[in-house]
């Protein structure tokens, strides 16, 4: 709505379309300002290197080929979020590791350097808008103040982040992070769950595959979902920024375009 701010963290490219896409692009277009934050690159997801480099030992890649992944990774994201109608002046993209994120959010010592096993750093570089790019250590220290730092930039309204329950460590941890600053500083805002891994694939999404004209049933163990039924453009641009993730298309494994359905379901958490 018209004045309404809006935070978006997703763990991994993809993750800001996935989740609540077309929710996301009705809210822009009735005036709703969005801020977009994309904590990793998606970097070490080592099954979209063997499809990309059709090479199947993973021990011949290099951290170099790991980069490049995480490097084309984040222009998708930024491919996606065109489609959506977010600005780039508010898309962030951290670099955090991706496939460590919950060593880092339950380090006992904040100031600690974990490395990434895929290529090997223990810095990143973030772009904060356009063109600011920002070197960080991989510590909890430097991620609880770049998402204290985010959430008073954005002043949401509204605060869209991974359940806290989803299978995906990087999601859970995201969650953690998200919650736990939101109450340092006291912020209380409207905070909408979206879940993307729960089991199996047999599980969720259900049912699986491209069905555009189709809902999505949310799994039985959780509590009941919100829905939110996208407007037919909302849907066209939903599907046009899934397809930019073409890494991840080309899995051929049906999982994003899954998501592509007339109804999104979320889950409202106390803040």
């Amino acid at each position: 709505m018209l004045g309404e701010n809006i935070l978006l963290f997703a763990p991994h490219p993809d993750d800001e379309t996935i989740c609540l896409g077309g929710w996301l692009f009705d809210r822009i277009a009735s005036g709703a300002q969005v801020w977009a934050v994309v904590v990793t690159d998606g970097e070490a997801f080592t099954k979209a290197l063997r499809v990309r480099r059709k090479i199947k030992p993973s021990f011949l890649f290099r951290p170099h080929d790991y980069r490049v992944l995480g490097k084309l990774r984040r222009e998708e994201a930024s491919n996606s979020l065109n489609e959506l109608g977010v600005p780039p002046a508010r898309r962030i993209f951290l670099g955090y590791p991706s496939g460590i994120l919950s060593k880092v959010v339950s380090s006992k010592n904040p100031k600690s350097l974990f490395r990434s096993k895929a290529t090997k750093q223990r810095f990143g570089i973030g772009e904060w808008g356009l063109k600011n790019r920002k070197l960080h250590p991989y510590s909890r220290a430097s991620m609880e103040a770049d998402f204290q730092k985010i959430i008073l930039l954005a002043n949401p309204d509204i605060v869209l982040l991974p359940h806290p329950v989803d299978f995906n460590e990087d999601h859970r941890a995201v969650a953690k992070m998200v919650l736990g600053e939101l109450s340092n500083i006291k912020r209380k805002s409207l905070l909408m769950a979206y879940l993307v891994h729960h089991g199996s694939r047999n599980v969720f999404p259900k049912p699986y595959g491209y069905r555009p004209s189709e809902g999505i049933l949310p799994p039985r163990d959780l509590p009941l979902s919100n829905s939110y039924f996208p407007s037919k453009p909302a849907i066209k641009a939903k599907e046009k920024a899934i397809n930019c993730h073409v890494s991840q298309i080309r899995l051929r494994d049906g999982f994003l375009i899954s998501f592509i359905r007339r109804q999104e379901i979320f889950w409202r958490l106390m803040n």
